[in-house]
């Protein structure tokens, strides 16, 4: 939670601080049975919102949302942070989703919105996870990260002769990312389930993945083309 916060939130932690941690999820800190099942949050009712740390923004959201619902664990979302609650300690992190007490800034009125894009992201994520399997039970292999402060960071969940890419950047700089090995063979179209217009080719040798350049404050997801299954609607307008 304190790293999550810390690389994604305010973005001041090296995004190495989150493969270091996975590194720790051992034997010797944890039952075997239990190192899959680990629960990931963003935020809950004993810590200030996300959206209250000082450098967060809605941006930076979307790319930690993206980390919660592709990365190693079970995750965890705290009502609201899908309508862009900010409050800060408790009791003002316990918002009323609809008109009620504790109201503050995204949280006045009524806020059961589910076009909100936020709201519109996690379903998507969600449909991801449904879809993809190796996002559930797949092995999680950090494939780079930046040790030196906020960045890129990038693993592969792989579940047989499925894979999902995933690649982070913390940075409010674009960031390119090299070449990356893969299970798929060379001449494989990858997909952006993100932004299904986006793709790349598998290339000979070991790292297939090329290259590539990443926005600043952005996430990316591909998967292989002949994989890509189409997602369940999702509400558009009210």
């Amino acid at each position: 939670f304190y790293q999550i916060g810390s690389v994604f939130g305010t973005g001041t932690g090296s995004t190495g601080l989150i493969e270091n941690r996975y590194n720790n999820l051992t034997t010797a800190n944890y039952d075997a049975s239990a190192l899959d099942s680990l629960i990931l949050n963003l935020d809950n009712h004993d810590q200030p919102r996300f959206l209250n740390a000082s450098g967060s923004s809605t941006a930076r959201l979307e790319v930690a949302l993206a980390f919660l619902y592709t990365s190693r664990g079970i995750p965890s979302l705290y009502y609201g942070t899908e309508q862009d609650f900010d409050g800060g300690a408790d009791p003002w992190d316990r918002e009323d989703m609809f008109d009620g007490q504790f109201e503050g800034g995204p949280s006045l009125g009524d806020n059961f919105n589910m076009t909100g894009a936020r709201f519109k992201l996690v379903a998507k994520l969600n449909n991801f996870r449904r879809l993809y399997p190796a996002l559930r039970t797949g092995t999680h292999s950090n494939l780079w990260s930046n040790w030196s402060g906020p960045g890129l960071f990038a693993y592969a969940r792989r579940l047989g002769a499925d894979e999902v890419y995933v690649v982070l950047n913390t940075a409010t700089t674009a960031q390119t990312i090299g070449a990356r090995p893969t299970i798929h063979p060379a001449g494989t179209v990858l997909v952006n389930i993100l932004n299904p217009a986006e793709t790349l080719t598998v290339t000979q040798g070991t790292d297939g993945i090329p290259a590539i350049t990443m926005p600043a404050i952005s996430c990316k997801l591909f998967v292989a083309q002949s994989q890509v299954k189409p997602l369940s609607p999702v509400v558009e307008a009210v």
